[in-house]
């Protein structure tokens, strides 16, 4: 018998029986087609056979420590298959040694989870960079790897499917209050495990979690994929094909691009629209056939109605998934689902983001209802006739945003060439932060195009990490749009692993062209700027241990917080500056347009765009707490609440709010008006720096003492600590809601009210 079979089928139980759930977390993978049966306890066993790969024969099994990197191009879909189904049986097993380790009742931190920090590490490396092969190439098969994928979920999900675990960690928290003895972070990291224990259903009598586990969650999950199912349907279902060169010959190269039926040629037809949320949103910005934004926007509100399609109806799964929420919540202990959320969240109730969302919705409707009459009246004045409408907004905002600026998003982007965005980007972190971005020679990655960076110290002269950098649109690459990128840690910095920091900058942006570098727009430069805050947030935390790293394991409400305060940046004419120059003649933009960026397009349509966030937030909440009234009735009150225009006919609501209802933004919707507000109050600690406008912020050494403070805290912390006392570390106070007001120019406030409660405060 080998040593894996010791490990799974020869642990004494108390009763002097095997742990039988234990091995049957770990059998459901084969991955050869010999299989080894043993009788166990009256059980047929079947136990798969270990690969034999290593990091020698498997290029996704090396180990990165600083030294050595992945060997991407050298890598197989055979490799990746293999070395991710050798590390998740690897992990699995080491869980049932922590068990051990747990019932010896060891109370030492390293050396309790040492062992399992190190096997983990090395799972999730290989995990983390077979996804990034999926997203950017087509080496793998994507059926095949997303039930991997999923295999992998639930390897991880065994650390915290354990009473023995809970018990033994509970104890070790206890005799901790009694007597401390654990460093902060190690508490914090005893106290997350304890947390997702405890919605596991370990906190309680054990017909509780046979309760959770055989009932509620196997109907949520269902319902759930069931509701996901269907609405991909709805999604796949809708395609309009453009036959007529007119309509698209003001639509950008990439959109083109997107939408021809043969990509080599975009200017040539036909072109086709779909609900992919990039082609879809700029299909409204540049469409000007009003009749065809109309069908696109009706199309995507309709989904899910049973009166289109009654085989994809969703209905009746938005009422089930609902009241499963509730009956899972019920059974651990709760009063809703909201209410269980918010253990992993940093505000601390349900109360105080519903205080948040008042405090900001006056002075967002007020802008809202402003915005609203200049858009009329600027589209009156291009011989728009009639009222506007919720798919009108797209086009005249673009429309708006060009007239204020004098040229078009098109004509901007000349002076974003992308080598100028990053030469500006790696000298604002070196004067901001105190590092510096190297390329590494002779270390390619899955691509020629993909370029390799160390992230070095320019103090103690160490290299703290490294990233890859995947800036061009593929034919093999996942899309997202321009606008919108990718941060994936590889790596994450771990004493047990051992392991440094490495990750991956994915874009989709326009490759150079004749001579011509890749042009970016100006929300691309904010895009660009917003991933690599999350790079610098990831490589720079000086943690120990992976669970405390970077954006790993902070509260949902904060993770985006890091990557929003870098996108602050792009509104200071310094930065701008710093980051543009006409890609040929290198000339500035024009300090008009610059103002214009740092003021005008900032605060464009904000009041709108924050009444939609709070809307859909407060219905969330709604949805996942009050259950006295129907679901279509709570979404069409708080609509006339937040929302000025009226609801096109045919409106669904919420039946197509997938991300909500079916997916990771269920009952924390709210988080992403949450990190704006942290991003925003933060940054106000700079702009309160005397002359912030008139002076470079660069060179203002004011400026640098704050952002050093701001890499002790945030960046350097990771979730070590509770985002709370981060920020209090940072702002000496608890967040205010006003800066985020100011920011978006709905309140003239030069700094927040200082504050000893949350950012939910009473209004003034």
């Amino acid at each position: 018998m080998n040593s894996i079979l010791k490990t799974l089928c020869l642990r004494p139980h108390k009763n002097g029986l095997i742990f039988v759930h234990e091995i049957r977390r770990i059998v459901p993978v084969v991955y050869l087609n010999q299989v080894r049966q043993y009788n166990s306890q009256h059980r047929v066993v079947i136990l798969p056979e270990i690969p034999k790969d290593s990091a020698e024969t498997n290029p996704i099994l090396c180990k990165y420590t600083s030294k050595t990197f992945p060997k991407f191009s050298e890598t197989s879909e055979r490799n990746c298959f293999f070395g991710l189904g050798k590390s998740l049986l690897e992990f699995e097993v080491e869980v049932l040694q922590f068990e051990e380790r747990c019932m010896q009742g060891i109370m030492d931190f390293d050396e309790l989870f040492g062992p399992i920090e190190a096997a983990k590490c090395q799972f999730e490396g290989v995990w983390s960079s077979v996804n990034l092969l999926l997203l950017v190439s087509d080496i793998l098969e994507s059926d095949r790897f997303r039930k991997m994928h999923d295999r992998a979920k639930r390897a991880l999900s065994t650390r915290i499917d354990s009473r023995v675990i809970f018990d033994h960690l509970t104890r070790m928290r206890d005799s901790h209050l009694e007597k401390a003895f654990l460093k902060p972070h190690e508490e914090q990291m005893v106290n997350r495990y304890l947390i997702e224990l405890k919605h596991q259903g370990f906190e309680g009598v054990e017909t509780k979690y046979e309760e959770l586990h055989g009932n509620w969650l196997k109907k949520l999950s269902k319902t759930v994929a069931e509701f996901n199912y269907r609405m991909e349907n709805n999604a796949q279902r809708y395609q309009h094909t453009i036959m007529n060169p007119q309509i698209v010959k003001d639509f950008p190269m990439d959109l083109l691009k997107a939408m021809a039926h043969d990509s080599t040629q975009p200017s040539k037809g036909p072109w086709t629209v779909s609900f992919h949320p990039y082609i879809y949103k700029q299909f409204l910005a540049y469409c000007p056939d009003r009749q065809l934004r109309y069908g696109a926007y009706f199309a995507n509100i309709s989904r899910g109605s049973k009166s289109i399609d009654f085989h994809n109806a969703t209905h009746i799964h938005v009422r089930e998934i609902r009241q499963h929420r509730l009956d899972m919540a019920g059974c651990l202990g709760y009063k809703n689902y909201m209410e269980m959320s918010m253990d992993t969240k940093m505000a601390d109730s349900v109360e105080s983001v519903l205080a948040l969302i008042k405090n900001l919705s006056g002075k967002a409707k007020q802008g809202q209802e402003t915005e609203l009459e200049e858009m009329q009246s600027y589209a009156n004045s291009r011989a728009f006739e009639g009222d506007i409408d919720v798919f009108d907004i797209e086009y005249f905002r673009r429309k708006q945003r060009r007239t204020i600026l004098g040229m078009s998003d098109e004509d901007l982007s000349e002076y974003f060439p992308l080598p100028k965005v990053l030469d500006g980007i790696f000298s604002l972190c070196s004067q901001l932060f105190d590092v510096e971005f190297c390329e590494v020679d002779g270390e390619g990655g899955w691509n020629p195009d993909v370029k390799l960076f160390a992230v070095r110290d320019l103090k103690s002269d160490q290299i703290l990490g490294h990233f890859y950098l995947d800036a061009y649109l593929r034919e093999e690459k996942g899309y997202a749009g321009g606008d919108h990128g990718w941060y994936i840690p590889l790596r994450s910095r771990s004493k047990m692993g051992p392991s440094s920091p490495l990750g991956a900058v994915v874009f989709s942006l326009p490759p150079p062209n004749v001579g011509k570098p890749s042009l970016l727009t100006f929300f691309e430069v904010k895009e660009v700027l917003n991933k690599f805050g999350m790079a610098l947030q990831h490589i720079l935390c000086e943690n120990e241990y992976s669970d405390l790293g970077g954006r790993t394991a902070l509260e949902w409400d904060v993770v985006d917080f890091v990557g929003e305060f870098m996108s602050q940046l792009i509104h200071n004419p310094q930065v701008i500056r710093s980051l543009s120059g006409h890609w040929s003649r290198n000339e500035p933009i024009q300090d008009e347009v610059v103002q214009h960026l740092c003021t005008t397009i900032k605060h464009h349509m904000a009041g709108y765009d924050l009444c939609e966030e709070l809307f859909l937030s407060d219905f969330d909440i709604a949805y996942h707490s009050d259950q006295s009234e129907s679901y279509a009735d709570v979404c069409e009150n708080l609509r006339k609440q937040y929302l000025l225009l009226p609801q096109v006919d045919g409106d669904t609501a919420p039946l197509y709010y997938t991300d909500l209802i079916g997916g990771e933004k269920s009952a924390g919707k709210f988080a992403s008006i949450w990190s704006k507000m942290l991003a925003a109050d933060a940054f106000s600690a700079i702009e309160e720096v005397p002359n912030y406008e008139n002076e470079n912020i660069l060179d203002n050494p004011d400026v640098k003492a704050i952002t050093k403070k701001f890499r002790s805290t945030f960046l350097a912390t990771g979730s070590s600590r509770p985002s709370a006392e981060t920020f209090r570390n940072f702002r000496g106070r608890d967040p205010s809601h006003e800066a985020l007001l100011v920011s978006l120019g709905l309140k003239k406030v030069n700094q927040p009210h200082i504050r000893s409660q949350s950012a939910a405060g009473d209004d003034e």
